[in-house]
C-alpha cells in the first residue's frame, strides 16, 4: 500500500544526504572528539555493537528458510534475504515485508531494492551474491533496526 511512498521517501533522503553532506559543526568537532575521548569508550562501544549484531544474527538465523541473514563484517546494518514463497502469499516482496514489520512489530527496515539499486545499480540478487559470495535466488533484502530501542 505504501510501497511507492516508501521508495520515494528513501530516494529523497539518500539524494538529500548526498547533496547536503555532513553537518559542518560535526565536521569541526570530530577531530577533537576522536582525539580526546577516552580510548576505552571506543573499545566498549565496539564490543556493545558487536554483541548486539551477533545476537540479532543468531535470532534471525533461527527463522531460516523464511529469511536468511548475512553476518555483517563491521557494518552497522545487516542484509537479510527474504523468501516470499515461505509466507503463503501474505508477503510478495521486500517492500511488503518492510511495511508489515513496521506496522506489526515496530521494526524499521530499508528495502535494498529501494536503497542499494540506486547507489550501486545492481539487482538484489547480484548484490546478495556479491556480499555473501554464494549463488541462489535472492528475492529481496532488507536492512533492519528496532525503532523502539
Amino acid at each position: 500500500m505504501y510501497a511507492g511512498m516508501i521508495r520515494f521517501d528513501l530516494v529523497y533522503l539518500i539524494e538529500g544526504v548526498r547533496l547536503l553532506g555532513p553537518n559542518s559543526i560535526i565536521q569541526a568537532s570530530l577531530p577533537r572528539i576522536l582525539n580526546e575521548a577516552p580510548k576505552i569508550y571506543f573499545k566498549d562501544y565496539m564490543a556493545y555493537v558487536q554483541k548486539n549484531a551477533e545476537l540479532m544474527f543468531d535470532i534471525l538465523s533461527q527463522a531460516q528458510p523464511t529469511i536468511e541473514p548475512h553476518k555483517s563484517q563491521g557494518a552497522l546494518y545487516m542484509l537479510i534475504r527474504i523468501n516470499p514463497d515461505q509466507f503463503d502469499g501474505t508477503i510478495e516482496n521486500e517492500i511488503d515485508c518492510a511495511q508489515k514489520l513496521m506496522d506489526e512489530q515496530a521494526v524499521s527496515c530499508i528495502p535494498c531494492t529501494s536503497l542499494l539499486l540506486k547507489m550501486f545499480e545492481m539487482h538484489a540478487n547480484e548484490l546478495w551474491n556479491f556480499v555473501t559470495s554464494t549463488k541462489g535466488k535472492a528475492t529481496g533484502t532488507l536492512t533492519t533496526t528496532r525503532s523502539d530501542m
